[in-house]
């Protein structure tokens, strides 16, 4: 199992639920749209891969550690806010474990 390819699933799932693109994640764009599905993306990324730091998830997104910090936390806020949240959020988290999944049996 690797990290990479946990990140690259989440990135996909939240480029889809979003609108944008995972080369727009990938980027420096601050549309809201991009935006959002970055935050959610490393928010996700932190939560799913337990033992990462702040700092080595910062990085898969070539961001540092404070902006994960903040995209931890507002992703939270906006779980709680926003009534489509959730369900987007839960569908990233799905596609992580799923990807999480195979890369055991692979590697198994």
């Amino acid at each position: 199992m690797t990290a990479r390819a946990i990140v690259d699933a989440i990135k996909g799932e939240a480029a889809f639920r979003f609108g944008v693109s995972v080369n727009e994640i990938n980027g420096s764009s601050r549309k809201r749209p991009v935006a959002r599905a970055r935050q959610a993306s490393m928010a996700i990324a932190l939560e799913k891969l337990k033992h990462a730091s702040l700092e080595s998830v910062g990085a898969m997104f070539s961001r540092d550690h404070t902006t994960v910090m903040y995209a931890r936390d507002i992703t939270a806020q906006r779980e709680q806010e926003f009534s489509d949240y959730p369900a987007i959020l839960d569908a990233m988290r799905d596609r992580a474990d799923l990807e999480r999944d195979f890369w055991s049996r692979v590697i198994a």
